[in-house]
């Protein structure tokens, strides 16, 4: 599933671990934006992990979860082509 995830970071510390975090979820976007093709498990695991790093009376996270029609319809205006990032499994051995 496509999720956006849109956040506003008010310090600059949980901003970074913020960041550091959605890079290894998805794809930037804008300064606060990713795009990440998740299963329901990666899902689950980021808003975990999501949770552990920010201050709920200071932050904000937003979750847009995608139909694969809505998907489909995403458009941009970029000199640079921004493809929807794959899903990706991982098998820790």
């Amino acid at each position: 599933m496509l999720v956006v995830v849109a956040y506003d970071i008010a310090d600059k510390r949980r901003l970074r671990r913020v960041m550091k975090l959605m890079e290894n979820y998805g794809s930037r976007r804008q300064k606060s934006v990713f795009e990440c093709n998740l299963n329901e498990r990666r899902f689950l695991a980021l808003r975990s992990k999501m949770s552990e790093l920010i201050d709920p009376e200071d932050d904000r996270v937003c979750y847009y979860h995608l139909c694969a029609a809505c998907e489909k319809r995403v458009e941009g205006i970029s000199e640079r082509e921004h493809p929807v990032p794959k899903q990706e499994d991982y098998v820790i051995v």
